[in-house]
């Protein structure tokens, strides 16, 4: 009698450090400032250059929990279209059907499935890589370049409470995985991809009580 009420006990009591556990505490949702970001991807050309480009317009909704990494969880959306390489021909060649034609995949997705810590101030994220209608799974390499109170907490008022984090998150795919096969082998089929942000967290606005009537 004795053993089985001590083991329903102890059973309620790790329910509840469960229920009341910080690791259960909702995520942070984190702001791209757009102003710091780059999302870039480079490709070597007949063995004779690494060029690269870069997407000019995205969103993408960061819920980060450095505590917890395990409840992260990322989506972002590139458009297509916002293609840029320095090279007009070369830009227009690629939003045309020879390759990620634009106008039918008019966006690029990705969204975590699962968030890992895998050393110091390193993460990995797996997640569904959308490209030219095509999704593949794909890992991202993190690299956690700063987390913590805004830099500016001291002296900007609207940053008093904010967190800020600067993040490089680089992976690499074959192209031809998403049906993008034009010109190899002469232009690599292997593409790495980076995203270089920083992002602002701000707390939640307080409630507002309740109209009197």
């Amino acid at each position: 009698m004795f053993t089985r009420i001590v083991t329903q006990t102890f059973a309620l009591a790790s329910v509840l450090a469960l229920l009341t556990s910080p690791a259960l505490s909702d995520p942070a949702r984190y702001e791209m400032d757009k102003s710091h970001t780059i999302i870039d991807f480079t490709w070597n050309h007949n063995r004779l250059s690494n060029m690269s480009g870069r997407f000019m317009d995205y969103e993408g909704q960061f819920d980060l929990d450095f505590e917890h990494p395990s409840q992260s969880h990322v989506e972002f959306t590139i458009q297509a279209s916002s293609i840029w390489t320095g090279v007009e021909k070369l830009d227009d060649v690629m939003r045309s059907k020879r390759l990620f034609d634009v106008e039918k995949y008019p966006k690029i997705t990705f969204v975590s499935t699962k968030a890992r810590q895998t050393g110091l101030e390193r993460g990995q994220l797996e997640g569904d890589l959308t490209i030219h209608g095509i999704t593949r799974p794909v890992r991202l390499d993190i690299e956690v370049n700063y987390q913590g109170s805004h830099i500016f907490a001291d002296s900007v008022e609207k940053y008093k409470h904010a967190r800020q984090a600067g993040l490089t998150l680089r992976t690499r795919v074959n192209r031809s995985d998403f049906g993008l096969r034009m010109a190899i082998p002469w232009i690599a089929n292997e593409i790495d991809i980076r995203i270089e942000t920083e992002m602002v967290s701000y707390p939640p606005k307080p409630e507002e009580p309740a109209a009197q009537n």
